[in-house]
């Protein structure tokens, strides 16, 4: 049985549960399951490449407001269609090869702009094939996700279900509640040994406080006016930045960093250990995206909410603020005065840890992945 996950780049989170369900479909079901990770642009698009790629990323992170302008409009029917004719071509003949060439039988979708175009291409290429949609946004979900109604969907949160059915229209038959998926690899809690491995790894003194920046695939908008704050207060604390996919912010830090001759801020730009770094962190500062969010959480960390993109991750930041398991704070001198709140002051930390385990969160990734290998196939 051969499982085609569907996802773009716009942002990390979708190309990282993508592979997290690979990684458990391969090692629970590896016998009869075969997993085919599926960029949903080719880099024979380019214009599509930089329009919804780029153009994610720089108005995301840079110019807000044509961020909020897009996100609103695009959420209407008519945008989406216009954007569908626009790009319908090249995607469409792309999934449909994919699903003759690599002969699929079942498409699990990630991305909110994929699964109009692979329900197209399964009709054309292979009718009959199932369809599944992954609701990465747990809360506030842009409206394109439930565009196409021949679909099954796995949700994250009541709340996101009643949208889905009251505003548009799915039949609460395809809907499949889920905790929100996180990768195996942020189950574990590390031991005192473990964290003390990973701090000799890095050059971390054995008791140094460790902030963690993190943002994603992107990396954390803002993070150069944290890290300038962070020389200017002199502070003694380890701070790990991680960059992502971000090579200019990437750039920009090493020379800052360089200029100030500081030895305690350490750069990062892509990596593959964040449940390294998270599990050493005394405090992690992060934005708003459920990836992150839900990782930290996992490992029992209380987190420091920067900034969050506005419309899909609106939700997360009320979920982190009104459970009271985190901070949303803008202005980076407050960002870390409260950090070292957190790492000096065991009343304020406790506290927070207390009701990230009152959460009693569990990941979802062995019952979505469970539910995916049952699904009836064609």
């Amino acid at each position: 049985m051969k499982i085609a996950l569907l996802y773009l780049m716009t942002g990390g989170g979708h190309l990282s549960g993508a592979k997290a369900l690979a990684e458990v479909l391969e090692s629970e079901y590896g016998s009869v399951d075969e997993t085919v990770l599926v960029n949903g642009f080719t880099d024979k698009m380019p214009i599509h490449n930089f329009f919804f790629e780029t153009g994610y990323r720089i108005s995301s992170n840079y110019l807000e407001f044509m961020w909020k302008f897009y996100y609103a409009v695009s959420g209407t029917k008519f945008v989406s269609r216009l954007t569908r004719m626009l790009t319908r071509k090249k995607v469409l003949e792309h999934i449909s090869s994919v699903i003759r060439d690599e002969r699929i039988d079942k498409i699990v979708v990630l991305h909110p702009m994929l699964t109009t175009f692979a329900r197209e291409a399964i009709d054309k290429a292979r009718p009959g094939l199932p369809l599944i949609t992954v609701v990465m946004d747990p809360f506030t979900a842009h409206g394109a996700w439930f565009y196409e109604p021949n679909s099954d969907f796995v949700v994250f949160s009541d709340q996101l279900k009643r949208v889905a059915m009251e505003r548009y229209g799915i039949d609460e038959r395809r809907l499949h509640l889920f905790p929100f998926m996180v990768s195996p690899k942020f189950d574990h809690r590390y031991t005192d040994e473990e964290k003390a491995d990973v701090r000799e790894s890095l050059g971390i003194s054995v008791d140094s406080k460790v902030i963690l920046l993190a943002g994603g695939g992107e990396g954390l908008k803002g993070a150069e006016a944290i890290v300038a704050e962070f020389i200017r207060r002199r502070m003694t604390e380890t701070l790990i930045v991680v960059c992502g996919r971000n090579k200019v912010l990437q750039s920009t830090l090493n020379r800052l960093v360089h200029l100030s001759k500081r030895t305690n801020i350490l750069i990062f730009g892509f990596v593959t250990r964040m449940p390294d770094f998270m599990n050493v962190a005394d405090c992690i500062v992060t934005k708003g995206g459920p990836g992150t969010i839900f990782e930290a959480l996992s490992v029992g960390k209380p987190i420091i909410l920067s900034t969050y993109i506005p419309g899909q991750e609106y939700g997360n930041m009320r979920f982190v603020v009104e459970q009271g398991v985190g901070w949303y704070i803008r202005s980076p001198r407050k960002i870390l005065k409260q950090a070292s709140k957190i790492v000096y002051e065991p009343s304020v930390t406790e506290a927070a840890r207390a009701r990230v385990e009152g959460l009693r969160l569990r990941s979802g990734i062995g019952d979505i992945c469970r539910f995916i290998h049952e699904f009836p196939g064609a």
